[in-house]
């Protein structure tokens, strides 16, 4: 498997995993499982009311930091911090 794969892989796995826990986001174990039993399936709503599927800024963020390795060829600071306010 060659690096972009991996790479490729590892952020897709990020957004789901984000994308499936935002609902329940800031929730209790057993808040989620009262209201949940347990989280299997993408849901909507949640703390800020969207829709299934929806990632949340930690996700964001990690684009953020990839495209900007991807386009510096390093790790730049600077240009983290301007794609985060951007």
């Amino acid at each position: 498997m060659i690096a972009t794969d991996l790479a490729s892989g590892l952020l897709l796995g990020l957004g789901c995993g984000d994308a499936l826990g935002r609902p329940v986001e800031f929730q209790s174990t057993g808040q989620i499982e009262q209201t949940h039993s347990r989280v299997t399936e993408m849901l909507a709503h949640g703390i800020h009311g969207q829709p299934a599927g929806t990632i949340t800024d930690d996700t964001e963020m990690a684009l953020c930091i990839a495209r900007s390795l991807v386009e510096q060829g390093n790790f730049d600071p600077a240009d983290v911090a301007d794609r985060f306010v951007a």
